[in-house]
């Protein structure tokens, strides 16, 4: 199919959608796990969804791994490219909130690719990559490292790392307890 042909998302919302207080919070649970992505492994906590009138969910992680470079499908929808996911960054909102190319909003997290000495700082130039969409008491993690071929995506992810959910914290996340 060539690419004129190929669906293509709406454009982005030119505004912030107003969120009312979300119906299902996160909360991390005692669970822990390491995650494994291609060149780290790192530390994550169980996660749970408190909801209406008490009712708490536990997630049924579901995780698949797509080519880099290549249509990949999170939350239900297609992207074309990671860019996708953070296609739009308003002021006045705390840093890592984007809106994807659906108008859906996602939380980026960046860490810088460890480095062993300062010949590794001065030339390294990958990042670990996070995106989540939160939808419904649903989490889906999408997770790349520059460099490495594969984009994977976590449906309904049951574990999350720390430094991710520390930094949403940090940055107002309303769907974290």
């Amino acid at each position: 199919m060539s690419d004129h042909n190929r669906p293509q998302p709406p454009p982005v919302a030119d505004h912030w959608p107003e969120q009312p207080a979300p119906r299902w919070a996160m909360q991390a649970t005692s669970a822990f796990k390491p995650l494994r992505y291609p060149l780290i492994s790192l530390a994550a906590h169980g996660v749970e969804w408190q909801g209406p009138q008490g009712a708490v969910r536990t997630p049924a992680e579901r995780t698949l791994t797509f080519a880099s470079g290549l249509p990949f499908t999170a939350a239900g929808r297609p992207y074309l490219s990671l860019q996708q996911l953070s296609a739009q960054r308003k002021p006045g909102l705390p840093s890592g909130w984007y809106l994807d190319c659906y108008g859906r909003v996602v939380y980026r997290y960046v860490e810088r690719f460890s480095c062993f000495d300062d010949c590794d700082g001065r030339s390294e130039s990958r990042y670990y990559r996070w995106y989540f969409l939160f939808e419904q008491g649903r989490l889906t993690r999408i997770q790349h490292t520059d460099g490495t071929a594969p984009i994977t995506v976590t449906e309904d992810a049951a574990f999350l790392e720390d430094a991710c959910l520390d930094a949403m914290r940090e940055d107002g996340c309303p769907h974290c307890l």
